[in-house]
């Protein structure tokens, strides 16, 4: 079983900040797509500035170079506020509650981690990480298993990266995706393909650092 957010050899790792600014990606990597199509805007319920920790930023932009155009990085979201995360996790926590009122609230919180990060332990509120998908060389985008961020319940699991309940189409896009991030150093969030990041808690316990490097940022 995959580790969550809020699993506790995921929270014991430290954290020291190197004090990097966000940096807006339409600045720092221009060849980014961004997605400020009304459909996303309206999924999000907030309008994103698409910034991340500059090096992350720099990070980003060579995995795109790896692509090598035949296929292009839609970028979804970034940094997200902490209030926006607030209200993200206690929706679908409600959400879970009164679709399993069988659930104690310590295994519904657990649940609802694999989805939605609980505020403390959020890495979006870092700047280190981002939600992606990947377009083909005519922008056309590509069929990833599932629309972006869906649910587990909603997707039968198959928004977990590793999923097999998916096409072998998908599962190739998905092989492409992650070979470019990983390449980078970036390590995903097993419960959400999308999910991707780099110098969190997460990335330093899946990549066996001794530290995070960067910790939530407030503006």
């Amino acid at each position: 079983m995959h580790a969550t957010v809020a699993d506790p050899r995921v929270q014991q790792i430290p954290v020291t900040d190197c004090g990097e600014p966000l940096i807006q990606l339409s600045i720092g990597a221009p060849d980014l797509r961004l997605d400020h199509t009304e459909t996303n805007l309206a999924h999000l319920g907030y309008t994103p500035d698409f910034r991340l920790r500059e090096a992350v930023v720099r990070r980003i932009a060579q995995v795109q170079t790896r692509l090598d155009g035949q296929y292009h990085l839609l970028i979804k979201e970034c940094y997200r506020p902490l209030a926006i995360q607030t209200l993200y996790f206690d929706h679908y926590l409600s959400r879970l509650r009164a679709a399993h009122p069988e659930l104690d609230e310590t295994t519904l919180y657990h649940e609802a981690a694999k989805y939605v990060a609980p505020p403390e332990y959020a890495t979006h509120v870092t700047g280190a990480a981002l939600d992606l998908t990947l377009l083909n060389h005519k922008g056309i985008e590509l069929d990833l298993g599932t629309v972006y961020d869906a649910s587990p319940g909603a997707s039968n699991n198959a928004c977990y990266t590793a999923a097999q309940n998916i096409s072998r189409e998908a599962q190739l896009h998905r092989a492409v995706l992650t070979a470019a991030l990983e390449a980078e150093g970036f390590i995903n969030y097993p419960y959400e393909w999308w999910h991707w990041s780099y110098g969190d808690k997460y990335w330093a316990y899946g990549s066996h650092a001794e530290q995070a490097v960067y910790g939530p940022v407030s503006t």
